[in-house]
Order: C-alpha cells, then sequence, then structure tokens
C-alpha cells in the first residue's frame, strides 16, 4: 500500500499504487479507496459534466459499454414507443440521467476510527497529529537539537523518551505514561502484545496494519526510504502508533464505546435500487424518443430494470473513465500519418540533428524548431538520460548523484572538473576553489546563526536593513534581483571553464550522497574504461531511431526547469535523470561522442561518424530558452552550424514561450510577442510565484515511432514522443529497453499527476503558501500532520480550474504487433501493466516495410492501428470517428479563464 518514496529534493514521480499493479487497476481503486481513504476517480457529477461539454460522446460511453459488459447485448433490446431500444443505450442512459450514486462512507477499521464512528469524535486524527511530531523529531537529520537516543531507532528512543511527554498526558490521560513504559522494549514483541490487545474480529490483522500505514502514507514511506529500502522501520512505527492507540482507547469509557460500534457496523449509505434507476432510464428514453409519459408500462419498467441490472452502480466511475480516455484516444490515433512508416522516410543528411528528451515539454520545441529549419533538421526523442547509468558530481555540489531513472543503478560516476583536470593537469580551478570555499564557509555561519536559539533575534536585528531592501527587490524587480545575485556570486567566486571526467581514472573518493540508497551506487567507480565508453557509445546510437543520416552537427539536449523558493523544484526537472536536470548527462554523452579513441572503436565495428561532431545543450523549461554547453569545443569547420543552429533555437523558444503565454499571463499580452515572451520567462526569477510552469500537466501518451508518424500535428506538449524504427531492431532489444525503461517512468508520472489532479487531499501535496520543509524529507501544509506525497494542488490546477486531465497512459507503439507481443512475454512487470488495465496500448504493423501491409502474423490488416485488450486481443482502433486538430492562433475560451484567473 506504501509507494517508494523519495527525498522531495529528489522528486521522483511514482504510481501511489504500485504495490497494487498485480491487480486490475478497478479492483486497485478500490482497495485504495477503502484503506486509504478518498476517492481516486472524477466524481460521477463531474463526468457528466464533461459528457454535457462534449469531451465525453455518447459513442464514446456506447463502445466502452459493450467493450467492458458485452453480455449487455445479450438482453435483448427493449422496446419504448414502438422503437426497438439498443439495451447498451438504456446503459449509457443510466449513466447520464440515472440516480447519482451517494458518495462512499469511509469504513471504520481501527478502534479509534470506531470509537470516532461511534461518538463523531476525532481521536484518530489527535492520534495522527501526535505521531507527526514525533516523526519529524526522528527523520530530520538537520535538526539543530536531534532527537536523542535516534541511533537506537524509532521506537526504542520513543519509549524512553514517552513518559515524560506532556502531550502524550494531554492525549491520552495520565495512565499512559505507564502503559507506554510497561511496554517490551522490542517493537516487534510490543507490536504483538498491542495487536492482541487491540484486534477485533472481523478485521485481520494485516488490514489493521495496512490501515494504520495509510493514514500517514508520507511518514511511513519516508521511514521506508527511497524504493523502500529499510521496511525494518515501519515495524518501530507500527509499534509507536498502536502503542498511541491503545493508550488512548483502552481508557474504559472509550473501549465499552469501540467495542458498541463494531458491534453495530457502521453506517452504509443506500445505493439507488434498480427500480428507480429503471424509472430514470425510462424517462429519458421516452424523451428521447418523443414519447409521451402513457407509454410506460409495467413490462417495460421490468425489461429495462433487467438489462441495467447486469451492470452494478459500483461500476459507473469505470465506465465513464475508461469512455473519458476512448475520447482522447481515438482522436490522437486518427490525427496520425496513416502512411506506411517506409513511404515517409526521407534520405536526404540534414545540416542539424538534435535529440530531445521524450519529456512532452520538449515536443513544443521540436516542433516550432522543425518550423525554423525545415528539412535541415532532424529532431530526435530520447530518454534525456541518454542511456548513461551514471552517477554525476557536479562542480561545487558535493557528493555525486545518481542522474538516471531510479529503476536504473549507476555504474559510474562522471565528476565535473575544472578544464585540464580531467587530463590530469590541475590547479586550473584554484581561485575558483578558493572562492567557494569562504563562500561554503560563511554560508555555514549564516546558516547556523538563523538557527542557533541564541543568535537568530539578534542576527534579524543587525541584518535586517539589509535582507529587507533585497526582499522588496526580490519581490517587485526579480529579473533585477537574479541578475544581482549573479553579479556578486561571480565576483565572490570566479567562473572557471568545466569539462565532464569521462575518462576512467584510478578510483577516488567520490561516493553517493547518504540521502541516496547506497546500494544503487555499488561498485560505480569514477569515470569509464574504453571498453565502456565504446559500448555506451554503440547503446546510445542503436536506441535514437533516426530516419536520416546524421547532420555535421547533432545537439543533444537535456532539460531542466530554473526558478526560485520552490521545495518542489525537482518535480519540474527530468524524470529520465530521477529528478534533476539533464545537462550533464547531455554534455557527458557528447564528451562520450567525440573521443576520438571511441569513434576509432565505432569505425572498426561497421560505425563512421564521419564529419558529425556533437554538441550539448539544456532547455530551461520555465523559460524556453536552450542553453549550449562546451560550445567552445565546436571546431570551425562546423561554426556555420553551429549559428545556424543557435538563432534558431532563440526563434523557437520565443515562439514556444509565447504558445505557452495563453494558459500563463493575460491573453492581451500574446498581441505583443516580446512582452508576453518577457512576462513567461520572469516567472523564473520570482519567488512568491506558486506556478513557474506547468511542467507535465496534460500528458497522456507515449508515442513510440519515427518522428514522420506525428509530423505536422501539434500534440499540444501532451506525448511522450520517443524516436524508434523497427527496420532497425530485428531482435525487438530497443523496443524492449524502451518498454521497460522510459514508457515505466512515463506511467509513474501519469499515475502521479492522475492521482494529484482526482483526490489531492489524499495524494497531493497541498497549496504551496501553507507548505512547511521538513529537513530535505518533504513538505507539512501547516504546522503539522502528514507528511505530504504528490504534487502541489498548483501544479494541477488554478483555482479549481484543472490544468490536467486525469487519464491512464496510453502507449502507441508503430511496430509489429509480434514484436510488441515478444516483449510483453518477457516481462512480467509489462505484463501486469497491460492486462490489468494500468497501461493502455495501440499498434500497428506498417512501419515493418511494404512486405508487412498485406497480412502481418495475427492474420490481420497491417496497415491498421489496433488495441491490445486485456485478454491479449487486437481490436481494430476506430480512427474515423474525430481527429485532434491543430490549436487555434487565438487562445480558446477555456485558456482565456485559466490566464485571467492565474492574472
Amino acid at each position: 500500500m506504501l509507494p517508494p518514496a523519495w527525498p522531495v529534493q529528489r522528486f521522483v514521480a511514482v504510481n501511489p499504487l504500485t504495490g497494487l499493479e498485480e491487480l486490475p487497476v478497478e479492483l486497485a481503486v478500490d482497495t485504495a479507496d477503502r484503506l486509504r481513504g478518498g476517492a481516486l476517480s472524477l466524481s460521477e457529477a463531474r463526468f457528466r459534466e464533461l459528457h454535457a461539454s462534449g469531451r465525453i460522446t455518447d459513442p464514446d460511453l456506447i463502445e466502452t459499454i459493450v467493450a467492458r459488459h458485452p453480455e449487455v447485448r445479450a438482453t435483448g433490446t427493449v422496446r419504448i414507443a414502438g422503437i426497438d431500444i439498443d439495451p447498451a443505450e438504456l446503459v449509457r442512459l443510466d449513466l447520464v440521467a440515472g440516480p447519482l450514486a451517494p458518495e462512499p462512507a469511509a469504513v471504520p477499521i481501527t478502534r479509534s476510527e470506531w470509537v470516532d464512528h461511534a461518538e463523531g469524535s476525532d481521536l484518530a486524527g489527535h492520534i495522527d497529529e501526535y505521531v507527526s511530531r514525533w516523526m519529524a523529531c526522528f527523520l530530520d537529520d538537520g535538526a539543530a537539537w536531534p532527537m536523542p537516543g535516534r541511533e537506537a531507532g524509532l521506537y526504542p528512543a520513543w519509549k524512553r523518551l514517552a513518559p515524560r511527554d506532556p502531550g502524550l498526558g494531554r492525549l491520552a490521560g495520565p495512565s499512559a505514561r505507564q502503559f507506554i513504559a510497561a511496554l517490551p522494549p522490542r517493537a516487534d514483541d510490543a507490536l504483538l502484545e498491542l495487536t492482541v490487545l487491540l484486534a477485533a474480529e472481523p478485521h485481520g490483522h494485516i488490514e489493521y496494519f495496512q490501515r494504520h500505514l495509510c493514514r500517514q502514507a508520507g511518514w511511513a514511506g519516508a521511514l521506508a526510504g527511497p524504493g523502500g529500502a529499510h521496511p525494518d522501520r515501519l515495524v518501530d512505527y507500527l509499534a509507536v502508533r498502536l502503542a498511541v492507540e491503545a493508550a488512548v482507547v483502552e481508557r474504559g469509557d472509550r473501549r465499552r464505546v469501540a467495542d458498541r460500534a463494531t458491534t453495530r457496523g457502521p453506517n452504509v449509505p443506500a445505493i439507488p435500487d434498480d427500480d428507480l434507476r429503471a424509472r430514470c432510464v425510462l424517462d429519458a428514453g421516452v424523451s428521447s424518443v418523443n414519447a409521451g409519459p402513457s407509454t410506460v408500462s409495467l413490462p417495460m419498467l421490468s425489461a429495462v430494470r433487467d438489462v441495467i441490472a447486469v451492470v452494478p452502480i459500483s461500476e459507473r466511475q469505470h465506465i465513464w473513465q475508461a469512455a473519458y480516455e476512448r475520447n482522447y484516444r481515438v482522436g490522437l490515433v486518427g490525427s496520425l500519418a496513416s502512411t506506411p512508416t517506409s513511404e515517409r522516410l526521407n534520405s536526404q543528411r540534414p545540416s542539424v540533428t538534435t535529440v530531445f528528451c521524450i519529456d512532452p515539454r520538449s515536443e513544443g520545441m521540436r516542433r516550432h524548431l522543425e518550423a525554423e529549419l525545415g528539412d535541415d533538421v532532424e529532431t530526435i526523442g530520447y530518454a534525456g538520460f541518454f542511456g548513461l547509468p551514471v552517477a554525476v558530481s557536479v562542480l561545487d555540489a558535493g557528493d555525486a548523484q545518481a542522474s538516471c531513472p531510479v529503476i536504473v543503478t549507476p555504474r559510474a560516476i562522471i565528476a565535473e572538473l575544472p578544464a585540464g583536470e580531467e587530463l590530469g593537469v590541475h590547479d586550473h580551478g584554484r581561485r575558483h576553489g578558493d572562492g567557494r570555499n569562504l563562500s561554503d564557509s560563511l554560508s555555514d555561519v549564516w546558516k547556523e546563526a538563523k538557527s542557533h536559539t541564541g543568535t537568530k533575534f539578534s542576527l534579524a536585528e543587525t541584518a535586517g536593513w539589509m535582507l529587507g531592501p533585497l526582499a522588496a527587490l526580490a519581490t517587485f524587480a526579480p529579473s533585477t534581483h537574479r541578475r544581482l545575485v549573479a553579479a556578486t556570486s561571480r565576483a565572490a567566486v570566479p567562473p572557471v571553464v568545466t569539462r565532464m571526467g569521462v575518462t576512467r581514472r584510478e578510483p577516488d573518493s567520490v561516493e553517493l550522497s547518504a540521502s541516496e540508497d547506497r546500494s544503487r551506487g555499488a561498485g560505480a567507480e569514477s569515470g569509464m574504461f574504453l571498453a565502456d565508453q565504446v559500448a555506451t557509445a554503440h547503446a546510445i546510437l542503436a536506441t535514437l531511431g533516426r530516419e536520416r543520416p546524421f547532420g555535421r552537427l547533432v545537439l543533444l539536449c537535456g532539460h531542466g526547469s530554473h526558478h526560485v523558493n520552490n521545495p518542489f523544484r525537482s518535480a519540474l526537472d527530468c524524470g529520465a535523470c530521477g529528478g534533476r536536470a539533464g545537462g550533464a548527462n547531455a554534455r557527458t554523452a557528447a564528451t562520450l561522442l567525440n573521443l576520438a579513441a571511441v569513434r576509432t572503436a565505432l569505425l572498426e565495428s561497421g560505425t563512421d561518424l564521419g564529419d558529425t561532431v556533437f554538441v550539448a545543450g539544456e532547455h530551461h523549461t520555465t523559460t524556453d530558452v536552450v542553453e549550449l554547453l562546451d560550445a567552445e569545443d565546436v571546431p570551425p569547420t562546423h561554426r556555420v552550424e553551429l549559428d545556424a543552429l543557435a538563432s534558431a533555437l532563440d526563434h523557437a523558444g520565443g515562439a514556444l514561450a509565447l504558445e505557452r503565454s495563453a494558459t500563463l499571463v493575460q491573453p492581451l499580452a500574446s498581441r505583443h510577442r516580446t512582452a508576453s515572451v518577457s512576462r513567461v520567462r520572469t516567472r523564473a526569477d520570482d519567488w512568491a510565484q506558486v506556478a513557474p510552469e506547468w511542467g507535465l500537466a496534460n500528458n497522456a501518451a507515449f508515442v513510440v515511432g519515427p518522428r514522420s508518424l506525428t509530423t505536422g500535428v501539434d500534440l499540444g506538449r501532451r506525448v511522450f514522443l520517443h524516436s524508434y524504427r523497427t527496420a532497425a531492431d530485428d531482435t525487438g532489444g530497443v523496443l524492449e529497453a524502451i518498454l521497460t525503461g522510459p514508457m515505466v517512468v512515463a506511467h509513474w508520472i501519469s499515475s502521479q499527476y492522475y492521482a494529484s489532479t482526482v483526490d489531492p487531499a489524499t495524494y497531493g501535496a497541498g497549496s504551496k503558501p501553507l507548505h512547511n520543509v521538513v529537513g530535505d524529507l518533504g513538505v507539512l501544509e501547516g504546522s503539522g500532520g502528514d507528511l505530504r506525497p504528490g504534487l502541489p494542488v498548483e501544479s494541477v490546477s488554478v483555482r479549481g480550474v484543472t490544468m490536467h486531465e486525469p487519464m491512464r497512459l496510453l502507449l502507441i507503439v508503430d511496430a509489429p504487433r509480434q514484436h510488441v507481443e515478444m516483449v510483453i512475454g518477457r516481462n512480467p512487470v509489462l505484463t501486469r501493466l497491460f492486462d490489468n488495465g494500468w497501461v493502455t496500448i495501440v499498434a500497428r504493423s506498417g512501419s515493418a516495410g511494404p512486405d508487412s501491409l498485406a497480412l502481418d502474423t495475427f492474420g490481420l490488416d497491417s496497415s491498421t492501428w489496433r488495441r491490445r485488450t486485456r485478454s491479449g486481443d487486437w481490436v481494430p482502433e476506430h480512427e474515423d470517428t474525430h481527429t485532434v486538430t491543430p490549436a487555434p492562433a487565438e487562445p480558446t475560451v477555456r485558456q482565456q479563464q485559466t490566464a485571467e484567473v492565474v492574472a
């Protein structure tokens, strides 16, 4: 029930229900709703609003009903006013016109919840608040006053200190201290004793533990650590929670109340019966055929009741969600190029090849860059870590940090070094290092003075005259403040030209930081041997999926989001780099592919890079500025291409910032390009800005195929684009790497945005203005409560206007279905995702070449897009219902309303 959790400084988007992926998605959602509370779905009323607006159509509902419940049509048609009505149409009427099902009531599981159910109190909430304070003390490594005895573990430290805690006495009474002192010294022994004391039939122990963990899943996940590295800590956590609960509930009056409540059971809201549903359906059906009310008869009512009874009312939410997703899926598939990929390939060599991250924000940059350069550029989509399983030690940033997806183990450490030092020539960065040491020392003194009880008040008195004007400048002129800070920093710490140390030297002391799971970096050494460099270069080139020869200049472009005063800044960085900016990976890959020894080895194996030169870049997604990195290393022979690329990137970035301005600033500003772009880019410097950019909000699909498949389609920055060509992947190995790596990460991102949108109270991080940061763990909303998981509300909506459409990930693969099935069969994780409905996959065989356009191995027309059902069948996807059209030149009404609210 607990998703993997990482520190907020390295926010990693995950599926909150990842531990339930072995279940069908509907059952997993129902299980989570019961154990965690909340509702992990849009309300039925909201779905009806979407239907009324046209976002969900009647064909979407009919097709979904028939697909999920084919037995409906076996009931036969129903004759109303002389007209035979399709039984699926009756179920549709039940969805759009039937009585709304009541909101599900929380079912009490723990003893404290039973007391609250009987008395109308909030005893369980008080227990949560009490435990939360102790969790913050135990987990905060950087606290000025660390929790005494924390090295022994949570339960032993708490048990020793709790009897002297007045808060416990206020919560549970004076006898609670003696009760805690008498508990066994070991957490597992105490947990056994407390379980016997508290657990009552019919609730089993496992469910009891799950509910306690789920009540504060944020703290429990932080205790378990990144990737669940410390599950033993959860025993301590459960022992503490059950001890407090027992101390509270075992007081005589409350125990009796709890026993009486469990005997009576909870009050479950009444579900509308089938007769009421049938009457509503008949009324709607009679109205649709323009018949009078007198035409309704008891046989008709009985017939309708028999039809709609096939689909229980609890199934409605799942039908609505599937229809909602179908509407987008059919539109997107219908908009993709219909001609075979083999007929669309362009063999002309471009001047420039660009490799961008698959991130949806890069789709906009690629689209505008192609509009600038036309056939002179080929844009490629590739996971932003560029296939490098490395940890990166950035200059001045301390220990190395993993810069690859969290499902990948770093195998090498790449250090950023002053130019020359990567070759063993030292002293190039001496002045920079001296300045950095002095700056770090002053910073440490400042932090100590702010946190120390004896100096914080005097510091405010003595430094306020300087900090006040700076705060005013940061508020009213953020760009000026940034330039002032940058100039001061350059004067104090002179900048130095750096390079990425790719070549393996003697092992040094660079390690992963303590905040990371050290097992993920086990065996990592600084740099790479030549054999590793060549193997990595081969893997990068094989996975690019390019359709044309490389240009003379190849841009490897990572991305990062640059802004201030945002605890969730890493949530806007590169998901493929594990919540870090991708510039360092791009520099490493470019350095690797430019090495003479690597290129010689590639040539000997049949890969000739010729006169191609690689250069790195980083797309700053808040400003849409692309910064070229290590550009001084590009030889004079390629300066013409470099200058042309820099100019095109500047124009494309401005056009993309202008496009995004419709949802970020007043639409009137879009009439003045310069002013609009400037206002978008100023948000990166504004420390009061709660939504510097929308990040991956509205992500919806993952397309694996050549760029020619989506050329000319405005995907609205909603699609992950990974380049792929079947013709270059006979064994399916490249496709397997894409589906088991980047696609899984995209599924996690999609699920995180979904959960944070539909149930922000349970799965979101609350509102940014109310956040209090707890060490490097995460945030609290206010002064206490649970460590908030998920995304802030400002990342998915603005004042009630939702900026994200919550849908499960759609995967579109332009590859033979036999390759897809082969990859799925080899990987249980893919089998779970597809067979249980977590990800919807659509594929065809048209990309295999002209010979595949007749019948594929499934006996199906291979040029037709088909969707894989959960049973493994491939059914035609309806391409002709509607299509995705390019975005209008002027902002839509919804965009205007949103922009006005934001402004």
